[in-house]
């Protein structure tokens, strides 16, 4: 993931980047990321996950997929990826182009494709890679995405088997209703630290947080920042809103990320300069925030 992620960030294709995230943090099928919404997507604050809802079309079953901070790679984070995508407005955004009544979707371009469409678009994503990450074939699908979590998960010692059921929501002969009250949450959580490539997926992981860098000198200042670099988010992101306390989240991770950024991917590249453009609105200088 990490090499098809990079070269996404290289292209600035961060809609695509979220997209094939996702997928494969979820365990998911391609199809299903039309689903998702922001009106049900929650931040746990105490245990510093984002919690989405993953309705499976084919199965007519629903999940509950818990979203961490990555171990390691900056490619590869969901917060990160995700604050990219919203920041620079990738693909079609705009929720008023598609339905500006109904649910707010994290992916409106998925939504109300054709049967099958949302599937193919993302296999697409991957097909225009070939020849140019190795490993990434012509014969590879979205389904590839699903495979690779699976794989992700089962070489790491410490991520059960029950985990993997868990978090790729599949039937198995021991589930009861008691399972699912008492530790299914736990499971899904565990499978997804794997999946964020943590060792020990049983320990807590913390996500990045604006509290190390806010002081009383800076605070109004780094509080208009979020609000400006995600004004044109969605609306449960904004001020007030359940979900700002993600949004602030997503915001430590772009601040965290952003000396790597620009250096390996450049003063051009559409995250970098979206970041300095807002931040030179409101006077403030990402360098002293980091």
């Amino acid at each position: 993931m990490k090499a098809i992620n990079k070269r996404l960030l290289e292209q600035n294709r961060h809609e695509d980047r979220a997209v094939t995230n996702t997928i494969f943090y979820a365990v998911g099928r391609g199809g299903e990321v039309s689903t998702s919404i922001w009106d049900t997507t929650e931040w746990d604050t105490k245990q510093e996950q984002l919690l989405m809802d993953w309705p499976e079309i084919k199965t007519s079953h629903e999940g509950n997929i818990s979203y961490h901070a990555d171990c390691e790679f900056l490619e590869t984070d969901e917060f990160h990826s995700l604050g990219c995508y919203i920041i620079t407005q990738s693909g079609d955004y705009s929720q008023a182009a598609v339905d500006p009544n109904g649910p707010s979707w994290v992916f409106p371009s998925f939504y109300k494709m054709a049967d099958g469409g949302a599937t193919s678009k993302v296999s697409r994503i991957l097909k225009s890679l070939v020849g140019e990450i190795d490993g990434v074939l012509d014969n590879m699908s979205a389904r590839s995405l699903r495979a690779g979590a699976v794989d992700e998960m089962t070489f790491n010692v410490n991520c059960h088997i029950v985990d993997m059921i868990s978090r790729g929501n599949w039937d198995f002969r021991a589930d009861c209703r008691l399972f699912n009250y008492l530790t299914k949450k736990l499971h899904v959580a565990r499978a997804g630290k794997a999946l964020a490539g943590w060792p020990d997926c049983r320990m807590k992981v913390s996500a990045p947080s604006l509290a190390v860098i806010l002081s009383t000198d800076n605070r109004r200042k780094v509080e208009t920042y979020a609000v400006e670099l995600f004004s044109k988010g969605p609306a449960a992101m904004q001020p007030g809103r359940h979900l700002e306390a993600f949004r602030d989240v997503m915001l430590a991770s772009l601040l965290m990320y952003f000396h790597e950024m620009e250096k390996t991917y450049g003063h051009f590249n559409s995250v970098v300069k979206t970041m300095v453009q807002k931040a030179n609105m409101v006077d403030i200088t990402i360098k002293t925030l980091r």
